[in-house]
């Protein structure tokens, strides 16, 4: 039998696998071992978010994040809307007719930062890179990565300084949205709406300002949805509370701490050709600031579609 020699770069990509892996099979033996002994009762942190896999049939899975069911302050039925929106916008497109000719599972990567969170072999389309993280980076470097389309600039430069073949094709994939859902009779209700990221959520709401709120942490897109469209004025610090008001045609305002990471937010701002971003460090301040003027997406839209990856389902085929 032949010797088998490995390269660097397999090297490295297993030794990321078996690390993954061990520690999801850690974190499952503690929580078993904390159940049964009580040792951290009055544990205070937990995890906010998990990554997790939605089967999509054909045996195709997509990642993606979920709140945590271990974080008290959410039900179990409890979803962060940008993060959900990922199993909505891809199903929706995902092929009715699934084969079941392919042998081995797929894995897709859809909306949200969740590039280097998993190192292993998957398809992304429409994700991005949350910041320049180290482990992230290092991650990302050693995954297989297949890439038909990233959110923005910012993710696929990095992607290709990493080494990565990336097309310049840019888009969230929840800018497809209008095409699952589009509000009826919408009337202007809110003079302004602010959403708050549901884990950066100390900012303060004028008291003496009449001003909607609308909780990010729902599956209920369409009542999400109407409620940035009967708002004026939409201020968030969640990216997608940003990304869905300017897909929908409301104005809306960054709101960010100051100090704060904007990498992502770039990278969305970036890829509709916008680079002198409105940012505000409170919703004080957002009230006295023009919002930036909103992007042109369909040609965005129609690259999106074009590059949605049909062929993961085995045997399918658009004609």
């Amino acid at each position: 039998m032949e010797n088998t020699i490995l390269t660097d770069r397999q090297r490295k990509s297993i030794y990321w696998i078996i690390r993954n892996n061990f520690h999801v099979f850690r974190r499952k033996i503690f929580k078993k071992i904390n159940a049964f002994f009580k040792v951290f009762p009055e544990r205070k942190y937990r995890r906010i978010a998990v990554n997790t896999d939605f089967d999509l049939g054909g045996k195709v899975k997509l990642y993606y994040w979920e709140l945590s069911k271990d974080f008290t302050m959410f039900s179990e039925y409890d979803e962060n809307i940008g993060d959900y929106l990922s199993k909505v916008v891809v199903s929706y497109f995902a092929p009715e007719s699934k084969s079941n000719g392919c042998k081995k599972e797929k894995t897709l990567y859809g909306i949200g930062s969740i590039i280097g969170f998993r190192c292993q072999n998957a398809t992304v389309w429409g994700s991005g890179i949350i910041n320049l993280n180290y482990e992230t980076i290092y991650r990302t470097k050693w995954s297989l990565l297949d890439l038909r389309a990233v959110r923005g600039p910012n993710t696929r430069n990095l992607l290709i300084k990493l080494g990565k073949n990336c097309p310049e094709i840019f888009g969230d994939p929840a800018i497809l949205m209008p095409f699952i859902y589009k509000p009826e009779n919408v009337q202007k209700k809110y003079k302004c709406s602010v959403i708050f990221h549901f884990s950066v959520n100390d900012f303060e709401i004028p008291i003496d300002k009449d001003i909607n709120q609308i909780s990010p942490v729902t599956t209920d897109y369409k009542n999400f949805i109407d409620q940035i469209v009967e708002s004026e004025l939409i201020i968030s610090s969640s990216l997608h509370g940003i990304i869905l008001a300017e897909t929908y045609g409301t104005p809306a305002i960054l709101l960010l701490h100051k100090g704060q990471s904007t990498f992502k937010y770039e990278d969305w701002y970036y890829s509709t050709g916008r680079y002198n971003i409105v940012v505000a460090n409170s919703v004080e301040d957002a009230l006295g600031l023009n919002p930036m003027e909103l992007p042109e997406l369909s040609r965005m839209q129609r690259d999106l579609l074009n590059a949605f990856p049909y062929d993961l389902w085995n045997g399918f085929s658009l004609e």
